[in-house]
């Protein structure tokens, strides 16, 4: 099944405008997209799906995160992000905001990340554009950070949790997603809400780092996939999804360009079998399942409503 498709969500920067005839403040937020996209293999946006075999790893990770067609994935949900931040820059710069004159304040995770990795999180500006949908951001030493949330575990929710460089060399990002009554196919036998989560980072010295699972075999990725590519060659270890049951782990080793089938040791004597981040694993999310469902439910409040002006 498709996880659904987030809202749109962005950023805003704290720079204050070049131009004389406008009251507001223009935005120097980087980009979150780009430097992800930068440094995926190119084979998941060009290489041809014909030319894979339907059912091998690299063709699931292509089609699920650069499908072809209008259907949501984690690359089109960070491009929403930008084309956000475009439109926000125009509401910037009518007037200055409050918000941009307070100093950050670090966010405290409503509850851990499921893999107990660390990540810092400072805002300053909180819009609450329904009372299904609220963002907030702020910039600290060189990051940007933001928080989008919709939706709610009594349906379903969406929570991104990203940072990114100023400079746009590299970006993190935590994706949330919740289902309380999906639709599952039918024969896989499964039920109960779907919880799945997504941890990128993508940097363009190191490269880029992707890892997926769900609480359940419920969609193309859930079983649990790791992957690391230096944009020459693409290692991947994780099971595919057999109609609602995971297969066994395995490790593939690709060319980035034309995604062909290399050698295994070609990937591991670049390295590229070392991951720096925590693998997800469907064991993780069913285990910490209640103890996010937090991250998914508690909103942010507290900070400046980004629609104040300035004094």
């Amino acid at each position: 099944m498709k996880l659904l498709a987030y809202a749109t969500v962005a950023l805003i920067s704290l720079t204050p405008s070049c131009d004389e005839d406008k009251e507001g403040q223009t935005l120097g937020a980087p980009r979150v997209e780009p430097p992800v996209t930068r440094n995926m293999p190119d084979g998941f946006s060009s290489a041809s799906l014909a030319l894979l075999n339907a059912n091998s790893m690299a063709s699931v990770l292509k089609n699920y995160l650069y499908p072809s067609g209008d259907g949501p994935s984690p690359i089109k949900r960070l491009a929403s992000i930008d084309e956000e931040m475009s439109s926000l820059e125009l509401r910037a710069k009518e007037s200055k905001r409050k918000c941009q004159e307070s100093g950050p304040a670090e966010w405290e995770l409503p509850a851990p990340l499921p893999t107990s990795e660390s990540m810092t999180i400072n805002l300053q500006c909180l819009e609450v554009r329904s009372p299904e949908l609220t963002v907030a951001f702020g910039a600290q030493g060189g990051i940007f950070s933001l928080v989008g949330h919709t939706g709610s575990t009594e349906e379903e929710a969406i929570v991104i949790l990203n940072n990114t460089a100023i400079d746009g060399s590299s970006t993190e990002v935590w994706e949330f997603g919740y289902q309380a009554n999906p639709i599952y196919g039918s024969g896989t036998g499964l039920s109960g809400p779907l919880f799945s989560a997504l941890h990128i980072k993508g940097d363009d010295d190191s490269g880029i780092e992707v890892t997926s699972a769900g609480n359940n075999a419920g969609y193309d990725l859930a079983c649990g996939i790791h992957l690391k590519s230096d944009k020459v060659n693409l290692y991947v270890k994780g099971a595919l999804n057999a109609v609602g049951v995971c297969n066994d782990t395995a490790e593939y080793c690709y060319n980035a360009v034309t995604l062909e089938e290399a050698d295994l040791s070609t990937c591991k004597d670049a390295g590229l079998d070392v991951f720096e981040l925590t693998t997800l694993t469907p064991e993780i999310l069913a285990s910490q399942l209640d103890s996010s469902l937090p991250i998914l439910n508690e909103k942010v409040t507290g900070y400046t409503d980004f629609n104040t002006d300035a004094d």
